[in-house]
């Protein structure tokens, strides 16, 4: 049966790492709710926080994990701040990010030396002390900051693991200097994501697990908000004073709550 508080809703941002798929694995349903999605006309971007993987190549894994996913359809927190760089005039920028999401940033005038901007993303292993201090003595030298995406952990197989957003907080605090966030909770790559649907924010639903990032950033940028009990998600999540607007046990329940 549809949910009245999802009335109008025309367009949605999916969450992918705790909705789509969870520790390497599909989520039961998912899939097939997708394919729902499509049959039933409703646009949808995958906004996701990751970093280190392109658009190409998440969507391969998405699809590998039998998820119906075009590299379109993808919009990562490296792609995402690509694209805000490129709005800015293609300033010089240090980009701390390993892997094939350093793809995304083809065509930009990237280095250490004499950037205007710190651009943080996922470096892994080799954030090391030397590196955060070159880092660190850019921004009080007054280079712009910009943190892709600001999650201060990710769970895995073996469990918790350090994310962008402990990086992040190091640096701020070290730095006395506030980031320009472009992923989630940022409205940035909300606004970003409708420009790409062509629709308004109260023509859309933002879907996720995680209330910090998925239910704050939603809400901010005006989208009615979907939590889901899957992934990241925590009882917990439910006694805050931030919460969404529906609440479903899996992906799997989503086309059944729309109009």
């Amino acid at each position: 049966m549809a949910d009245p508080r999802l009335r109008g809703v025309r367009a949605l941002l999916l969450d992918v790492d705790g909705v789509l798929y969870h520790a390497g694995q599909a989520i039961p349903g998912a899939a097939a709710a997708l394919e729902e999605l499509r049959r039933r006309g409703y646009p949808f971007r995958l906004l996701t926080n990751i970093t280190r993987r392109s658009r190409a190549t998440l969507a391969h894994d998405l699809v590998e994990m039998g998820l119906p996913v075009q590299a379109g359809e993808v919009l990562t927190a490296s792609y995402l701040t690509a694209e805000y760089l490129r709005r800015l005039g293609r300033p010089r920028a240090w980009v701390l990010l390993e892997g094939d999401g350093l793809e995304e940033f083809a065509g930009l005038d990237l280095g250490e030396e004499e950037a205007e901007y710190i651009v943080l993303g996922d470096l892994r292993a080799r954030f090391t002390y030397d590196l955060l201090n070159r880092a660190l003595r850019a921004l009080w030298n007054g280079a712009g900051f910009i943190a892709m995406q600001a999650d201060p952990y990710d769970l895995g197989r073996d469990g918790p693991t350090v994310n962008v957003g402990g990086w992040l907080a190091l640096l701020e605090r070290a730095s006395g200097r506030k980031a320009t966030l472009i992923g989630k909770p940022s409205v940035i790559c909300y606004q970003m994501a409708l420009e790409e649907l062509g629709v308004t924010a109260n023509e859309a639903a933002g879907v996720g697990d995680r209330v910090e990032s998925d239910v704050a950033g939603g809400r901010a940028a005006g989208l009615r908000t979907v939590l889901l009990r899957t992934g990241h998600f925590r009882p917990e999540d439910l006694e805050g004073p931030l919460q969404p607007d529906v609440v479903l046990d899996s992906l799997a329940d989503l086309p059944g709550v729309l109009d």
